[in-house]
Order: C-alpha cells, then structure tokens, then sequence
C-alpha cells in the first residue's frame, strides 16, 4: 500500500545532460576543484532500468546526489536533470521537497545510516507518509507504514522495532519502504546490496526488481557489483573517471565489453588469471591509451 502520487504522468523520464559535478577541497592555502563527473549523460525511459557501472571513486553516487540535489555545499554542479517535466537543478526547494519521495526516491547503501537510530522504522515510515498525504491520521499512516513493510516480506509487528533491532535485510527492507510509502515514479537505488551477504543480497536484488516490474518504475541503480546489474537492469552505462565510457543494451556490454576499462571490470569480478596464476590486473594508463 502507497501514498497516491500527484504526478503530471504515469512514469517519468530521467533525462540528464552534460552533467559536470566538482568538489572544492583545499590545500596548502589554496582552494582548488576535484571534478568527480565530467559531461555525463544519460536517459532512463519509464519502466526501465539502468545500470551505472564502476569502481569506488568514479563518480557513481555523486550522480545519485545530483539527480536527487543533495550534493553537499563543497560541490559545484552544472548540465541538467529533467524528471518529466521537473527541472531538478533549478526548481525552488519548497516544491523539491515535494518532488523527493512523490516522484523520485532514493535508497541508500547503508540503511543504518539513513535510518533514524532512536525512533522505531513504523514511525519513521509514518512519518514519510504523512508528510506526503496531509488527510492520513497519525493512527493511518502507522497502519499504512505495517502495510508496507509486510508487502516488503517484514512482519508488520516489527514495525515496533528501531533499526539496531533488525537483521540487515530487514533494514534495508524497512528503508526501501520508507522510500516506497510515498508512491514513486522513479527509484534509485545507490549501492542497494552493499553491506548484505549472497543471500540477503539475493533476496533484496529480486524484491526490487518484483517492485519495479509491478508498479512500472523507472530505476536507476547505481554499483560496482555486475551481478546485481545484470539481474536488475537492461541496460548499462560504465563510469571510469567521472567519465561515461561504454553505453548499451546490459547483455551486450557485459558479454563484449568494447572499452578497456569495461574489460578490467569483468576480468576482475570473474576473477580472471593469467598463465602464471595472478589475477589479471590493469592500471590507468592501459585504459586510456
């Protein structure tokens, strides 16, 4: 059971072009930028999926904060982001907090710091709903938040429990509802499976893909794990640098990959070795020549 959206349309486009996100630091004095994305772009059709490949460090969640605009205030960011018919690099804040969570909803990699330690996940999740559908009742919205977390396979009793009280993927089940009460049009899910052992990671990768299918999600995920791309996504687009490197259909990319870098990753997740036994290794200078 979801909050009903006030959505322009059934299913939006994400659409993101020319994106180009920085991060100033300081050093010795002087304040200079790191960029962390360099002129990406993207399109996420209406019920599809999209993969975003690469390793810690290339710029993956950095997209996923852009697209949501919670970069921190050390970034710098430029390029658009259309959902539908939002602009989300240049709506005013007050309606950009309605469109978070009504049209698009973020699921983070680590639920227990996204979770509210001292407060229970029902409550938590009441809240959610609440906070977007003003007619729900405090005593509704703790039904509709039980609701949610047994449509997610959690018994609705443990709506009472705070997060530390939950195995790992009841927590991330309980923060994918707290995300879902809302009613989305468009999901992203940053490193969903993380912290999970195979088979909770199993179990979270094919409740995502039942949600997406069920109520026509666009979904955007976000991983340097091929296996939870591959089964969750029909395309892929590899990240190396900041920079988007390889773009397609996923069973084509991942079968045979055409840039260096797409070939590295693959060798390394199938652990790959060489005719003396080492693993296959690459650096940036063979990628890039």
């Amino acid at each position: 059971m979801s909050v009903p959206a006030e959505s322009p349309a059934e299913g939006s486009s994400l659409v993101v072009e020319d994106l180009c996100v920085d991060y100033r630091i300081e050093a010795n004095g002087r304040v200079q930028y790191v960029a962390a994305l360099k002129h990406l772009s993207i399109t996420v059709a209406p019920g599809t999926a999209l993969g975003i490949l690469g390793e810690t460090g290339s710029g993956k969640s950095s997209l996923a904060l852009a697209a949501m605009r919670l970069l921190p205030k050390t970034a710098r960011c430029t390029g658009n982001i259309q959902l539908g018919d939002f602009d989300m690099l240049a709506m005013p804040t007050k309606r950009l907090q309605r469109v978070r969570g009504r049209e698009i909803g973020l699921v983070m990699q680590d639920p227990l710091s996204a979770l509210n330690p001292v407060r229970t996940v029902g409550a938590q999740i009441a809240e959610t709903a609440r906070f977007h559908d003003h007619s729900l009742s405090r005593r509704r919205s703790h039904q509709v938040a039980a609701d949610m977390l047994e449509s997610l396979g959690v018994p609705r009793e443990r709506a009472r429990s705070y997060p530390h009280q939950l195995s790992g993927g009841m927590q991330q089940r309980a923060l994918i509802a707290a995300v879902m009460v809302a009613g989305p049009n468009f999901l992203i899910a940053d490193e969903p499976t993380a912290a999970l052992d195979k088979v909770t990671e199993r179990q979270i990768v094919l409740l995502l893909r039942s949600l997406q299918r069920e109520r026509h999600l666009g979904l955007l995920v976000i991983s340097h794990d091929i296996g939870v791309v591959s089964t969750l996504c029909q395309e892929v687009a590899v990240i190396y640098r900041g920079e988007l490197v390889e773009h397609g259909a996923t069973s084509k990319v991942l079968t045979d990959p055409q840039h260096a870098y797409t070939q590295g990753l693959i060798s390394a997740a199938r652990r790959e070795t060489d005719d003396r036994g080492h693993l296959v290794s690459f650096v940036g200078s063979a990628v890039e020549a």
